[in-house]
């Protein structure tokens, strides 16, 4: 030991010998979409095979396994890419023929099927010849109906009858159809019938226990039709949809192949965008639809044709026009019809929609054609006119317009009045300063027996300032909820005010030690935000959701809603808009009440005014309530357009705090609303729904839930990527569906 010399052995025993024992594992289930993969002994036909989405197919085959490929094309190869990827095919030891026989006949189609049964047993045939012939239904013709139909309808019936009996090992039959058939586009009437003989004969194979697929694709970017015609890198939208990716057609189509239903859709939807709505003019409406110019080819194109005479010149400025597009009226001549300034028949069609819809302006297919912005012009001005003069027939009394009142189109009331008592309730309710709204865990809706060992979500309604619009909500959340209500009765005409007011709820029913849960929705956010800045000053800690809220979004959305102006003006869009909400009028008689408001001079003639109108009654509540409900809604729309932040950035909230915002918005503002300029520890969820769904989707509930700890999982369907600002996580809820959705 000395000499640190080690002799003989030391064993340890660790635990005593065990048997030998056979262990199944445990199998591990998950979902999965099965893989296609292709048979090397069989032959796969393509028709289009050299089209751009045709070449795609073709080496996406290859690689699962293919390597017998009959492409026809009715030119055959005429391009260096067709022949490189050709070339690239064969090293992989494919066979590839290229046909060029007549597939809108019987005898080609028939050929073709021999063919390739001399490579080997046909197990698939892909269908994605197209040819298009567009145009309006009144300059279609017998001639472009057959045309369009050739390569698809009729091919198509003649691969059905012949496969039954020369394809015996037939595993997949199909088809490339379109949104054009699915949804309808304007100025494809032959190509959507050719796509939907299409989609029949498939249904009927499948009925018949044969293989048949039919998918409908949207607008496809990078190869094919779309991509050729798409002279410029810039969003292009087709039948409502956006250019999806090949590698994304790719992967759906995978899947598609694997399932049982005929017809299936593979679309990105193009979604509406903040600020889209209506133009402010007639002229700019027209104008927003024509796509952006090139205007340095545009100015010089039309500089050339306008000081010249010679009548050669034409085509070439046409044709710069139709390429580029509009982009500022001051490079064009006013006196240049549409159709010469580059507008096609899809811009014709919506053109045409949207004067009809923004502007109540009808005018034929023809008329649009010929149009021009000096004509647009001059109809934007006779507009104008008209307006003014019926804005001008007003009554001359109050009691004048009261008559006229009796033209009031209150018949469509009753669905708008079942909505506004939802979110109204009754006045016994409304009258109380907190309520408790049943949760998932506990149905009670007493105030008093609350459980102060237990989680208290307290929670600020909206404009309305009534806590029964949490009642779905409320229903799929796992606290105590307590909505806090503020009363028509207590005149506070700024935020501050009102959330002072509210704040003695919370301090009662909370001891100071004990984390605070607070949540405001729209304009109750703001009421939060700065009830939880108090609270934090007493020295308390807490969380903070808020639902489709901030100062900068509801300031923007007040002035979107009620116009920037005076603010008499303000006072008579507001119960303009009230009366819209609770039953829509007639354009005539709105502008008829909106005059008149206008010769009031104070709110509160107004109001009564306003609350006459409703002379039989038809809106039960009491009339004191009404003018409560009209005046609070005033007041706090003021204090939300009068909202002077104090807030910097030596004074950020500490509480962590969510947002949830709905993925559609009326207006183009930032992912966190301009949320990081309050908060210092900040998360966006951007939520399937709008300003009013968002309440009622579960996924909000668990999100709430969530952000309080007491549900550890986030729903599995939440991208947790983050955007811009360190301080701010932003996140999506998605759903699985086929259509993607446009980034």
């Amino acid at each position: 030991m000395a000499a640190g010399k080690h002799i003989g052995k030391v064993l340890i025993n660790i635990r005593p010998e065990e048997e030998k024992s056979n262990t199944i594992p445990k199998p591990i289930y998950m979902d999965a979409v099965p893989r296609y993969f292709c048979d090397p002994d069989k032959s796969y036909i393509i028709t289009g095979g050299l089209g751009g989405f045709g070449l795609e197919l073709a080496d996406w085959l290859v690689i699962r396994g293919a390597r017998k490929l009959v492409l026809t094309s009715r030119k055959g190869l005429k391009t260096g890419y067709q022949c490189s990827r050709v070339r690239t095919w064969r090293s992989y030891d494919t066979t590839i023929k290229i046909s060029t026989v007549d597939i809108a006949t019987e005898e080609g189609v028939a050929t073709l099927l021999k063919e390739s049964n001399e490579l080997g047993p046909v197990s698939a045939i892909f269908n994605l010849a197209v040819e298009l012939h567009d145009a309006f239904i009144e300059n279609q013709t017998e001639e472009s109906f057959v045309k369009s139909a050739g390569p698809k309808s009729i091919s198509t019936q003649f691969f059905d009858r012949l496969s039954r009996s020369l394809c015996p090992e037939l595993e997949h039959f199909v088809i490339f159809s379109s949104v054009s058939c699915g949804r309808g586009n304007a100025g494809q009437t032959n190509y959507g019938m050719s796509n939907s003989v299409m989609e029949r004969i498939c249904e009927a194979r499948r009925n018949e226990g044969l293989p048949g697929l039919a998918v409908q694709w949207g607008a496809i970017g990078e190869v094919g039709l779309v991509a050729e015609m798409q002279e410029e890198q810039h969003e292009l939208v087709i039948g409502g949809t956006l250019q999806q990716r090949i590698s994304s057609c790719l992967f759906v189509l995978d899947g598609f192949l694997r399932q049982p239903h005929p017809v299936v859709s593979s679309m990105v939807v193009a979604e509406k965008r903040a600020g889209s709505g209506s133009s402010a003019s007639i002229v700019e409406c027209v104008t927003n639809i024509l796509e952006p110019i090139e205007l340095a080819t545009l100015h010089q194109h039309h500089a050339a044709y306008a000081y010249s005479t010679d009548p050669a010149l034409a085509p070439a400025h046409h044709a710069a026009l139709a390429q580029s597009g509009i982009r500022d009226l001051k490079t064009v001549s006013l006196h240049s019809t549409l159709a010469e300034l580059g507008m096609d028949s899809m811009m014709a069609v919506e053109i045409k929609q949207s004067l009809e819809r923004e502007f109540e302006v009808f005018l034929t297919p023809q008329d649009i054609r010929s149009m021009t912005f000096a004509r647009l012009a001059e109809i934007a001005a006779t507009a104008a006119t008209e307006t003014e003069k019926s804005g001008d027939a007003v009554p001359a009394t109050a009691a004048d317009a009261n008559e006229e009142s009796a033209g009031l189109a209150l018949d469509n009331m009753p669905d708008n009045y079942a909505l506004l008592v939802r979110v109204i309730g009754d006045e016994v309710t409304a009258s109380l300063p907190i309520i408790r709204q049943p949760s998932l865990n506990d149905p009670s809706t007493d105030v008093n027996s609350i459980n102060i060992t237990q989680p208290i979500l307290f929670m600020v309604p909206g404009i309305e300032g009534l806590g029964i619009i949490f009642e779905t909500l409320a229903k799929n959340i796992i606290y105590q909820n307590l909505c806090l209500q503020m009363s028509y009765t207590d005149i506070h005409t700024t935020v501050v005010e009102m959330a002072s007011s509210l704040l003695p709820q919370i301090r009662n029913r909370l001891p100071k030690e004990v984390p605070f849960n607070l949540l405001g929705y729209s304009f109750g956010g703001l009421i939060a935000l700065e009830i939880t800045q108090m609270l934090e000053a007493e020295g308390r800690k807490g969380r903070l959701v808020l639902i489709d809220s901030s100062p900068e979004f509801l300031q923007e959305l007040g002035r979107k809603n009620l116009q920037e102006g005076s603010e008499d003006l303000i006072q008579v869009n507001l119960l303009i808009n009230i009366l819209d909400n609770i039953a829509p009028q007639n354009k005539n008689i709105t502008l008829k009440l909106h005059g008149e408001l206008m010769k009031l001079k104070s709110w509160e003639e107004r109001l009564e005014f306003f609350i006459s109108l409703d002379m039989e009654n038809k809106i039960t509540y009491s009339k004191a309530h009404k003018m409560g409900l009209a005046s609070a809604t005033y007041n706090r729309i003021m204090s939300v357009l009068n909202y002077e932040s104090q807030w910097n950035s030596t004074r950020l909230l500490e509480s962590p705090t969510i947002l949830l915002r709905p993925e559609s918005s009326e207006l183009n503002t930032a992912d966190d609303y301009g949320l990081s300029k309050y908060c210092k520890n900040l998360s966006v969820y951007f939520v399937e729904g709008n300003h009013a769904t968002i309440l009622e989707n579960k996924e909000s509930a668990a999100l709430i839930n969530n952000h309080f700890d007491l549900d550890p999982t986030i729903p599995s369907n939440v991208n947790t990527s983050s955007l811009g600002d360190k301080r701010t996580a932003t996140h999506h809820i998605t759903s699985l569906h086929t259509v993607e959705k446009a980034q």
